[in-house]
């Protein structure tokens, strides 16, 4: 792929490394991503690389840029695989202190003020009919694993689990929907570029980049939930690390009681759950599945404690925000 690489961008480099699994390629002049996009459809790429645009030119010097190859398209193919490259924007040795919290308020702030319509990134207003539509989906497959009688130890703890996940994810909906009802959003919940999932290490500050293909147009309440989910299956679930985290990115971007509500919503949909289930199911690696079967053990195993951690996160909520009114869900312990 490295030599096609020449013929496709008229760049002779060579593999340096990787970035978050992403191979680096680097030449004389700089540093490359290459980044595989079969999950991403044509017109996701063009807007993401329209809003990498955006926001390099409005002065973001950690935005990775996508690059058009010498056809003029953003998405390109080799060996079967279809990718982009990324322009890195410095060495990525470069060490950066700075506050998450802060850095991504500034980040929802830019991205609240993008001059252009989109379509194909954006979540905002979707969470309902996504969930349900997922929800649906896998339901109907449990269903046949049941019927069918689970024929492995994953197929016995998905078989075995998915009730109580059903339960979880029409209480997030239910949460959802009473949100919308009750509150009202505020100039404060705008949509902004998001990311698919912020997950805790995203923006590693010891080599700091915005990728446009982690990239979609939601609630800023997604980041903040996701980061969160992060922390605790990372095993950073100190309540003082969440508190510094939203003091830092309030001190830029106030939240609403609308936001607070949402945010707790996703919080209660087990988005972890269903990517563990549809990434077992999906793939024919057996590596890759033994690790979802570990996963799926462990999120288990853990059950109550994320209860917990859930109960703790709504305790903080309202010491904060009592004007908020945010509900509590009495079968949180």
């Amino acid at each position: 792929m490295y030599q096609q690489l020449q013929s496709l961008y008229q760049l002779n480099g060579q593999r340096a490394g990787t970035y978050r699994s992403y191979d680096i390629v680097k030449t004389q002049e700089a540093s490359y991503l290459l980044v595989p996009i079969s999950h991403l459809d044509g017109q996701e790429i063009e807007e993401m690389a329209q809003l990498a645009e955006y926001f390099i030119h409005k002065g973001d010097q950690q935005v990775a840029g996508i690059l058009k190859n010498k056809r003029g398209e953003v998405v390109s193919k080799a060996e079967d695989t279809l990718f982009v490259l990324l322009k890195c924007p410095y060495e990525l040795s470069t060490n950066r202190n700075s506050s998450l919290g802060v850095e991504l308020a500034k980040f929802h702030r830019r991205g609240k003020r993008i001059p252009f319509a989109l379509n194909s990134l954006v979540r905002i207003g979707q969470w309902k009919t996504l969930w349900e539509k997922r929800l649906d989906q896998l339901e109907q497959f449990w269903a046949m694993k049941v019927k069918n009688q689970p024929s492995d130890e994953f197929d016995r703890l998905f078989a075995e689990s998915f009730p109580y996940y059903v339960g979880l994810t029409e209480n997030a909906i239910q949460y959802l929907v009473d949100t919308e009802l009750d509150e009202q959003p505020t100039s404060l919940d705008a949509g902004t570029v998001c990311h698919h999932r912020f997950f805790n290490n995203c923006w590693d500050f010891t080599q700091f980049m915005k990728l446009p293909t982690d990239w979609v147009y939601d609630h800023p309440s997604r980041d903040l939930v996701e980061w969160a989910r992060s922390c605790y299956w990372n095993k950073q679930r100190s309540m003082d690390k969440f508190h510094q985290m939203m003091n830092e990115y309030e001190s830029i971007n106030p939240l609403s009681a609308f936001s607070w509500r949402l945010f707790y919503a996703r919080l209660l949909f087990p988005v972890h759950y269903f990517e563990c289930i549809e990434g077992y199911y999906k793939t024919g690696d057996e590596e890759v599945k033994a690790e979802r079967l570990h996963e799926l053990q462990v999120m288990l195993k853990e059950s109550d404690a994320y209860e917990k951690y859930s109960h703790d996160i709504h305790f903080y909520i309202g010491y904060r925000s009592k004007r908020n009114n945010v509900p509590k869900l009495h079968w949180i312990s």
